[in-house]
């Protein structure tokens, strides 16, 4: 059980406790935000960064005549 100091001390610092905690929930959503923006982007780089799929050579002129 809590003692009594320790229960005056809450009484005392409960605004320094509850910025704490806003503190320590504001960094976890900012990190959260984060991570799932670098996951989109990664995503997204790769998607771009492959190779176009490759098509039959199409002749350039019939075949038999000159350009």
């Amino acid at each position: 059980m809590l003692s009594l100091r320790s229960l005056r001390s809450l009484r005392t610092r409960w605004p320094s406790f509850l910025g704490c905690f806003g503190a320590v929930a504001l960094g976890v959503a900012v990190m959260t935000a984060m991570g799932l923006g670098l996951a989109a982007a990664r995503t997204a780089v790769a998607v771009r960064s492959q190779a176009p799929p490759r098509r039959t050579p199409v002749p350039a002129a019939p075949e038999g005549r000159a350009c």
